[in-house]
C-alpha cells in the first residue's frame, strides 16, 4: 500500500499535466473521457506550467473591472503593521523581500487588456519597493502611525505595477514600524500569513548568513486562474451552479434602518467598532456549538442574522461569508487572491426558538460548503441581479469568522521581537460588516465596520450591545422563542423608565407631540422650508395645511380618538402629511410595508381593527369579509384634487386640528406561535410616551430630507 500511493499521485500528476497541454476543445473531450473511465476528477492535482501570460481567475476579473473604475481608489488595498522591536538589519529586510517577490509570482505580476479579455502578465523577479523613513522631532510614535495609514491608504497601479510595496519606519535604532501593503487582486487574509510567516524564516536565514530551507510553492497562482476557468466550465460548474441559482433566486434586499440617506453613488468612507467577549460568554457559546454539534461559527453567525431580523422584520436574510477557498494541498502555500464570497441565504420564522435558527444556519453553511467552488463573481454573472452603483448585489452585511493561528515571528537567533498594530478602518465595501476572531487562549473578540454615509457611530454602538445580549440570551436559553428576547439593556430600560415617570413629575416639561410641533412652526415662520423631496420643497405652511385638510376629512369619515388609521404608502410628501393628519385626527396610525403583498395587509388591518386605510392613490375602508373594498375617494394628495373640490375644503385646510392625542403608533408584529399581537404606543397629556417605547421624537423641525424611492 505505500508504493501505491505514491505511484497513484503520480499518474494523476501525468493526466494533469497532459490534460493543461491541449487546447480548450480537447480538455472537455479529455475529462469526459476520463469520468467514463471512473476517473475521480476532484483528484486530479493543479500542475505548474511556468506561464508568463494568463486569464484572470473569476475574482480578479471583477477587481480589474473595480479598478478601471476608479483606478485612484485604495478601497482594495490589504496591509499590515507591525512594530519591530531590537537591532534589525536593512540589508537582511531588503534581501528577504527579494526572495519572496522571487518565490511567488503574483508579487511580480501586472495586468493589461489590449482585446475583450484582461491577461495578467509574470515579470521575471526584481527587487521589492523597500521605502525607509528615519523619523525625527518628539512626537516619533504620532508621525508613524500616520505615515503607516498614509503608506496603506496610496493607490496601487495594475498595470504598471509593482503590486506589493513596503515601509520601514525607523523610531529610533531599536524601534520601528514595518508597513507591507498588497492590491487584493494579488493576495487575500490567508496570503497574508503565508507572507508573514516566509518573510520572518527568509530574514533570520540572510541575517544569519543561511541558505533558506523552505519548498517551493507546488503552482503559481496563474496555473490556479487557468485551472479554476477549465474546472467550471468542464467539471463541477453545471451541478453547483445550478444549486446557487436555486437558492438565490429572487434575493431580497436587506432595509437596514439607516441614518441618513443612502448616497446615490458610492461612499466607501467608515469606521469601526472594536468589543471583546467576556470569557465567561465565549466559553458558553462555544458549549452552545458543541450541544448543537455545529461550529462556533454557526452560532455567531445564527446570532448576527436573529439582530439583522430583530432589526429590520425582515424573514429573508442574505449574508455574505468569505472562504479561504483554499482547500487544494497545492494551494495552501501560494500568495494569491483565492478566497471567495458564498451567501448565506435563510429564513427566519419569528415563531421558532433559538435552536431551530441554528439549525437552520447550520444545514445551509453545509450546503455551502459542498458547493464552494462555484466563484462570487460567475454566480453575478448568471444570476444578473438589479444593479446599483450604491449597493452591492445580493447581500449588503458580510459576516468573517477566523481563528487566530499562532503568531509568525522572527526565530529567536534574529534578537528581534514583534507586536502587531491595529490598522484604522477608513474605508469600506459594505454597508455593515461584523468579524469575529477566535483567539488562542479562547477569548473572543469583535469587530463591526460600517459605511459612515449611513450610519452614526451610536447606532452602531447600540447594535453591538444589542448584539451581545442576543448572544447571552442564546447561552441561557436556547428554547426560548426568537420574538421573546428582550434586546434592550439595563441602561436603556433605565432611560425609558425616566422617560414614562408620572404625571407630576414631568408635568413641567416643555416637550410636545410632533404634530402641534408643525402647527407652532407654520404660524412663526410659515415660508421656512420643512421638507425637501428631490426637487421639491414644501413650507412648513404648506405642509400644515395639507395635514389640516387630511384631518378635517378623517373626522368626516368618522375617525377620532385612539382609532386606527392604516398607512400603506411610499416615502412622499403626502406620507408625512398624512402622518401628521392622523395624529391631528387624535387617532393612531398603523404603518404597513406598501411592497407586502394585500392579503397580507390586510389581515394586519383586520386584526388590529383598523377602520380606514391610506395607501398610495387613496382612502380606503377595509371589509373584514372581503379584503380591500373601496372607500369614500380622497386622494392623499388632495391638493391635486379638481379645484371645486380644493374650494370646497379650503375652510378646512386653513382651520386648525390639534386634537389631544393619546394613542399615537400602533405595531402589529408577530408572535412566536403565528398569532399577531398588539403594541400601542400611548401618550399623557404632556405628550410622553407612557409604555412599550420610546418617547416621540422631540421634534425641533429642521429641514428634513426624504429620499427617493424607485
Amino acid at each position: 500500500m505505500s508504493d501505491t500511493a505514491p505511484t497513484q499521485k503520480q499518474q494523476l500528476r501525468d493526466i494533469s499535466r497532459r490534460l493543461m497541454r491541449l487546447d480548450s476543445g480537447k480538455q472537455h473531450a479529455f475529462l469526459s473521457q476520463l469520468a467514463a473511465k471512473g476517473v475521480n476528477l476532484a483528484m486530479l492535482p493543479i500542475m505548474r506550467q511556468e506561464r508568463k501570460r494568463a486569464p484572470l481567475s473569476f475574482a480578479q476579473a471583477r477587481l480589474w473591472f473595480l479598478w478601471r473604475m476608479d483606478p485612484s481608489s485604495a478601497a482594495y488595498n490589504i496591509s499590515a503593521t507591525v512594530r519591530v522591536r531590537g537591532q534589525l538589519q536593512p540589508r537582511a529586510l531588503q534581501q528577504a523581500f527579494d526572495m519572496l517577490v522571487a518565490r511567488h509570482s503574483a508579487l511580480r505580476t501586472v495586468f493589461r487588456q489590449e482585446g475583450e479579455q484582461a491577461e495578467q502578465i509574470v515579470h521575471d523577479p526584481q527587487p521589492a519597493v523597500l521605502r525607509h523613513v528615519i523619523l525625527a522631532g518628539d512626537d516619533r510614535e504620532g508621525q508613524a502611525r500616520e505615515l503607516a495609514r498614509q503608506e496603506a491608504s496610496l493607490p496601487f497601479d495594475l498595470e504598471a505595477g509593482p503590486l506589493m510595496r513596503a515601509a520601514l519606519l525607523t523610531l529610533d535604532e531599536s524601534n520601528h514600524f514595518l508597513v507591507v501593503s498588497l492590491h487584493h487582486i494579488v493576495a487575500d487574509g490567508w496570503s497574508m500569513g503565508v507572507l508573514v510567516d516566509e518573510f520572518w524564516k527568509l530574514y533570520a536565514a540572510s541575517a544569519c548568513g543561511e541558505e533558506p530551507a523552505l519548498p517551493e510553492p507546488e503552482i503559481d497562482y496563474a496555473d490556479y486562474a487557468e485551472w479554476q476557468r477549465l474546472w467550471m466550465s468542464a467539471v463541477d460548474g453545471e451541478r453547483q451552479v445550478g444549486y446557487w441559482t436555486r437558492r438565490l433566486a429572487d434575493p431580497a434586499v436587506l432595509q437596514l434602518p439607516i441614518d441618513r440617506p443612502r448616497p446615490a453613488v458610492p461612499d466607501l468612507a467608515g469606521s469601526a467598532l472594536r468589543i471583546p467577549l467576556d470569557r465567561a460568554l465565549a466559553d458558553g457559546l462555544r458549549a452552545l456549538a458543541r450541544r448543537h454539534r455545529t461550529t462556533l461559527f454557526a452560532v455567531l453567525l445564527a446570532s448576527f442574522k436573529l439582530l439583522l431580523y430583530r432589526y429590520t422584520g425582515q424573514s429573508d436574510i442574505n449574508i455574505g461569508v468569505p472562504v479561504a477557498n483554499r482547500h487544494r494541498d497545492e494551494a495552501r502555500g501560494v500568495i494569491g487572491l483565492f478566497v471567495n464570497t458564498q451567501v448565506l441565504r435563510t429564513q427566519i420564522d419569528g415563531r421558532t426558538a433559538i435552536a431551530d435558527v441554528i439549525a437552520v444556519v447550520h444545514a445551509a453553511t453545509v450546503e455551502a460548503q459542498e458547493n464552494q467552488d462555484l466563484p462570487f463573481e460567475r454566480l453575478l454573472e448568471i444570476l444578473q441581479p438589479t444593479r446599483s452603483l450604491s449597493q452591492n448585489p445580493l447581500f449588503q452585511v458580510l459576516y468573517n469568522h477566523q481563528r487566530r493561528r499562532a503568531s509568525a515571528s522572527p526565530p529567536d537567533r534574529t534578537g528581534l521581537q514583534i507586536e502587531t498594530i491595529d490598522t484604522e478602518v477608513d474605508t469600506v465595501k459594505f454597508d455593515l460588516a461584523l468579524d469575529t476572531e477566535e483567539g488562542m487562549s479562547g477569548e473572543i473578540r469583535a469587530i463591526f465596520t460600517y459605511a459612515t454615509a449611513l450610519f452614526e457611530a451610536a447606532t452602531i454602538e447600540r447594535l453591538a450591545a444589542h448584539w451581545t445580549t442576543i448572544l447571552k440570551a442564546m447561552v441561557a436559553d436556547d428554547a426560548q422563542g426568537i420574538a421573546d428576547v428582550a434586546l434592550l439593556s439595563e441602561q436603556e430600560l433605565g432611560q425609558l423608565r425616566q422617560w414614562n415617570r408620572a404625571a407630576d413629575e414631568t408635568a413641567s416639561s416643555s416637550f410636545t407631540p410632533v404634530h402641534r410641533t408643525v402647527a407652532r412652526l407654520a404660524a412663526e415662520t410659515p415660508d421656512a422650508p420643512a421638507l425637501v423631496f428631490g426637487d421639491d420643497e414644501i413650507s412648513y405652511a404648506e405642509l400644515n395645511r395639507r395635514a389640516n385638510r387630511l384631518a378635517h376629512h378623517l373626522i368626516r369619515l368618522g375617525v377620532g380618538r385612539d382609532d386606527l388609521v392604516g398607512v400603506s404608502a411610499r416615502r412622499s410628501p403626502h406620507l408625512v402629511a398624512a402622518l401628521l393628519a392622523i395624529l391631528k385626527a387624535g387617532a393612531a396610525y398603523l404603518p404597513l410595508d406598501p411592497e407586502h403583498p394585500a392579503r397580507r395587509q390586510v389581515g394586519t388591518l383586520r386584526n388590529a381593527g383598523a377602520r380606514v386605510v391610506l395607501v398610495d392613490g387613496g382612502w380606503f375602508g377595509v371589509d373584514t369579509a372581503a379584503g380591500w373594498r373601496r372607500g369614500r375617494s380622497a386622494r392623499c394628495d388632495r391638493s391635486r384634487q379638481g379645484e371645486r373640490k380644493r374650494s370646497r375644503d379650503r375652510g378646512g385646510a386653513n382651520q386648525p386640528c390639534l386634537c389631544d392625542l393619546h394613542l399615537w403608533l400602533h405595531r402589529h408584529p408577530q408572535g412566536r406561535r403565528g398569532r399577531t399581537w398588539s403594541v400601542r404606543h400611548a401618550l399623557r397629556g404632556d405628550g410622553r410616551a407612557l409604555r412599550h417605547g420610546s418617547a416621540l421624537a422631540r421634534a425641533a423641525l429642521p429641514v428634513l430630507h426624504l429620499r427617493r424611492r424607485p
